[in-house]
C-alpha cells in the first residue's frame, strides 16, 4: 500500500542521493507554494490551499497522536524514523512521548 510507504523513499534514492529538488511540508503548504511559484517566477494568486486541520474538522475530534499507546507511537517512530529526521518532526514526536508519560 503506497500510503505506508515513508515519504523519504519518494525523495531519496536508496544510496541517500536527493532526486526531489523542491520539498513541500503539508504543514505549510501553502508559504512553501507560494515560495515555489516565486523562485519560478510563475503567477498563482489563484492556488489555495486549505489550511491544515481544516479540511475535515470533524475527523480530528476523533483521534489524536495523544490516543496511541506509547509503544504505537514508538513503532510509528522506528519505521519512519528518517522521515522524522528529514522533515524535522522530532520535536514533535517528543512532546507526544512525554505528553505519554504523563499520563
Amino acid at each position: 500500500d503506497a500510503h505506508l510507504i515513508p515519504q523519504y523513499d519518494y525523495i531519496f534514492y536508496s544510496d541517500g542521493e536527493q532526486y526531489v529538488e523542491h520539498i513541500l511540508q503539508f504543514e505549510n503548504l501553502q508559504h512553501d507554494f507560494d515560495q515555489l511559484m516565486e523562485l519560478y517566477k510563475q503567477n498563482a494568486t489563484n492556488w489555495t490551499f486549505p489550511k491544515p486541520n481544516t479540511i475535515r474538522p470533524q475527523a480530528n475530534k476523533l483521534l489524536s497522536p495523544l490516543d496511541l499507546t506509547k509503544e504505537s507511537v514508538n513503532l510509528i517512530q522506528r519505521f519512519y524514523k528518517k522521515d522524522f529526521e528529514m522533515f524535522h518532526y522530532e520535536k514533535e514526536y517528543k512532546r507526544i512521548i512525554r505528553q505519554k508519560s504523563k499520563v
